[in-house]
């Protein structure tokens, strides 16, 4: 977040706990509203960018992987 200049409050948490909660439940909610399929296509599709993102150190490559995120999808 340092590379982009960015604070927590920027991304309408107070503190990474509190980032890590909110998106935590907002997906939690949103898959609850999925069949199970669908829930379970979702879940791996996270889990492949969560994987891409924390293997990568070139803020360019993770912005790529958060914008296309979903896209092929």
């Amino acid at each position: 977040m340092q590379e982009w200049e960015l604070e927590w409050a920027d991304l309408g948490a107070q503190d990474e706990a509190d980032f890590t909660e909110r998106c935590t439940n907002d997906v939690q909610v949103y898959l609850n509203s999925l069949d199970d399929d669908a829930a379970a296509t979702t879940r791996q599709h996270c889990s492949e960018l969560h994987a891409a993102l924390r293997g990568d150190t070139d803020c360019e490559a993770a912005w790529q992987a958060l914008v296309s995120y979903g896209a092929e999808n």
